[in-house]
């Protein structure tokens, strides 16, 4: 029988079962049908984590899962450069073409407001420059955006369904915009519409918003971190039976303990384990032993060795001595590894937080954010010829 493979490792793809956010689906169907069937004001979730963990690909699922109950859905990124208030103001007509009743009597009063506020959209753009924004422009958007969610929710009561933005990279959005967005959320709220805004951000997205939103403290914020091993076999396994393959209990235990859980890397796992199969029916350890080198070629020409690359060569030594002295060190600990103080080390710990590649959950203690990085660090300084004394 001939087989396809069928893991997906690419940072934004969705893998073929979205293994360990069975709990995450359940909250927000039950949101929805609070949404159509209570007629009550629902609290907008926000997803944040780093990268690699699904967000992007739980978002997709949750549209889809939105737009099975026939509700409009829709998916869009935030950009630095481009006005999520804008985007959200041009997808409009999108979302009531997706509506129940589309071309009934409320719908058309809906697109002859549409077609009268494209233009008004076109005639903000011009003062929504990045650099100094028009501040009537801003306001103007604000309220174009807000009308339109509050038309497009009446609408879809009016048919018992409801509207679902699912609002990626939120990171990335201009403070005027999160401002524009959540004001027309809450506008929606005020009159228990069935508006329900999903968003995914990495892990600085709930500052950003905390800051940006003076109300943010009502949007409920929810972690994605690596998947329990249960999970992670879930994700393995369940894709080859439906093709035929089954996985040997050894084989799954190391990419259980080689990835972490982490999902971007069970998959790249996965997909080179089924390339080292060679077509079998039964993938086994020594399957996984051959996809070893592929899986760091791909993690060191991809995101480790992308972010590697950007480091200085005290940065790169500091994370070597981390993963050295594994499980969570103390700041001290690395110190007297690297023989330094932990004040002439300061700078070089904080710069590395701030990239994002390391943490401290508590005094005195460091972690790497991203699974298996410790050993990414351990193999690319050997590779380059990096010691410690």
């Amino acid at each position: 029988m001939q087989t396809t493979n069928p893991y997906s490792p690419g940072l934004a793809a969705r893998p073929p079962l979205l293994a360990g956010r069975e709990h995450w689906r359940a909250v927000v169907g039950e949101t929805f049908l609070a949404a159509e069937a209570d007629r009550r004001a629902v609290q907008p979730l926000v997803f944040h984590g780093i990268r690699g963990v699904g967000k992007t690909a739980l978002l997709t699922a949750l549209r889809d899962q939105a737009r099975a109950r026939r509700w409009a859905a829709e998916r869009i990124e935030a950009s630095p450069t481009a006005s999520l208030a804008m985007t959200l103001a041009n997808r409009a007509t999108t979302l009531l073409d997706a509506l129940p009743g589309s071309r009934g009597r409320r719908a058309q009063a809906v697109r002859s407001r549409l077609r009268s506020v494209s233009i008004g959209v076109a005639g903000v753009s011009a003062g929504l420059g990045f650099d100094a924004p028009n501040p009537a422009a801003v306001a103007q958007l604000h309220d174009l955006v807000r009308d339109l969610l509050v038309d497009l929710g009446r609408t879809a009561r009016q048919h018992e369904v409801g509207i679902a933005l699912m609002i990626d990279e939120l990171q990335d959005a201009p403070v005027a915009d999160l401002r524009a967005v959540a004001a027309a959320i809450q506008a929606t709220a005020e009159d228990a519409l069935p508006v329900v805004l999903v968003g995914a951000g990495l892990p600085g997205t709930q500052q950003h918003l905390m800051d940006a939103v003076t109300y943010a403290e009502r949007i409920r914020f929810a972690e994605l971190t690596s998947l329990t091993p249960e999970a992670t076999v879930a994700a393995l396994v369940e894709p080859a039976r439906d093709q035929g393959v089954t996985w040997e209990a050894e084989a799954l235990d190391m990419i259980v303990a080689r990835s972490e859980g982490y999902p971007y890397l069970i998959q790249l796992y996965g997909q080179h384990t089924w390339e080292a199969g060679g077509g079998g029916d039964v993938l086994t350890a020594t399957h996984v032993v051959a996809a070893d080198g592929a899986v760091w070629e791909a993690l060191d020409q991809g995101a480790y060795g992308h972010r590697w690359s950007q480091l200085r060569g005290s940065e790169q030594e500091y994370l070597l001595a981390m993963a050295l002295e594994g499980g969570a060190p103390t700041s001290s600990a690395i110190a007297a590894r690297l023989e330094r103080s932990t004040s002439a080390l300061s700078v070089v710990r904080g710069r590395l937080i701030e990239r994002g590649l390391i943490t401290s959950p508590r005094r005195d203690q460091l972690r790497f954010v991203f699974p298996a990085f410790a050993r990414y660090a351990r193999a690319r300084s050997e590779q380059d010829g990096r010691t410690l004394g």
